[in-house]
């Protein structure tokens, strides 16, 4: 068995594999070709090959930025596992042991201090490992020294259904009484809200905005939360991947946190969703409070992932 750099003549072997083995998420060649032969930070050496007999056998993608990525910047000390896969008829034969080791040598000898496993921006498809469909793979990466630091979900809901609540309607009067407004984004909003976002969630929420202003899609996938002197202070967005039905981000200034500002902006999303014919709705990442909110509002967990790095 030999560990080669990438060599796109494996290519289509390589999505039969992934489509195989990591089967909760399927992947298509012109998906790959974007998402990783098509990153900036794309480096055939972190994308490795192992191969015998010329058949393929296993696979990992890391990472480790070339190019800074908006407020994080190189990220100097950290790297990605990004996935990694091998196939049934070749497991424990140590082939993910040695496509792992050879990464963590090439990231480490980069300076690399710390390898989180999933969770790479902007190329985003997982936050960690699926506790449910990829078991295997958490007792396989704590036996290679990585630790659980946490966890998080993906939640989803049907729309078919969905009726504006009573009980957000109603808080919703009392928040317009308070001289909240809620509305569909506009133009106008543009600076305004980019601001807002820089200053409240970072940049990583900003270019999300900017994503949908290229696109020509923000006034049909934003809402805006300003107050009684007209000030934007909480925002929702879907939409962000082209996908109609993904939700998110969204959030509100920490200091109005509690009075239930999101939970309006999530309904009403929710409902101008309905009314174009969206009939489901998912995120892929969430966890603690604000899943206890998504619950409260109805969507149900459908995806759970262990958060793992290890430090060098």
């Amino acid at each position: 068995m030999n560990v080669i750099p990438f060599d796109g003549k494996y290519i289509d072997s390589l999505i039969e594999l992934w489509n195989l083995e990591l089967y909760a998420d399927s992947m298509n060649v012109e998906t790959f070709s974007a998402l990783v032969l098509g990153d900036v930070n794309f480096n055939k050496n972190l994308v490795l090959l192992a191969v015998e007999d010329d058949k393929l056998c296993g696979f990992i993608w890391a990472v480790k930025r070339r190019y800074p990525y908006l407020e994080r910047g190189l990220e100097p000390h950290r790297g990605y596992v990004v996935a990694q896969a091998v196939h049934s008829e070749y497991q424990g034969r140590g082939i993910g042991k040695t496509l792992l080791k050879t990464v963590e040598d090439t990231m480490t000898k980069d300076d690399a201090q710390e390898i989180t496993i999933g969770a790479y921006s902007p190329n985003y498809l997982f936050p960690g490992v699926d506790k449910k469909h990829y078991e295997k793979a958490i007792s396989f990466y704590q036996s290679q020294g990585y630790d659980v630091k946490g966890e998080a979900v993906s939640m989803h809901q049907t729309l078919i259904d969905f009726v504006y609540p009573e009980s957000t309607r109603m808080h919703k009067l009392k928040l317009e009484e308070m001289g909240y407004t809620f509305s569909k984004f506009k133009y106008s909003d543009s600076i305004e809200l980019l601001d807002f976002l820089m200053e409240n969630f970072g940049s990583g929420w900003t270019s999300n905005v900017q994503e949908s202003l290229k696109r020509h899609s923000a006034k049909d996938t934003l809402i805006i939360c300003r107050n009684s002197t007209n000030e934007i202070v909480g925002y929702c967005q879907r939409a962000i991947d082209g996908h109609d039905d993904r939700f998110g981000p969204f959030g509100v200034n920490a200091s109005l946190r509690g009075l239930g500002i999101g939970g309006v902006l999530f309904d009403e999303m929710l409902y101008s969703m309905v009314k174009k014919g969206i009939h489901h709705v998912y995120f892929l990442w969430t966890g603690g409070r604000a899943q206890a909110m998504y619950e409260r509002h109805g969507m149900k967990v459908y995806r759970s992932y262990s958060l793992m790095k290890k430090e060098f």
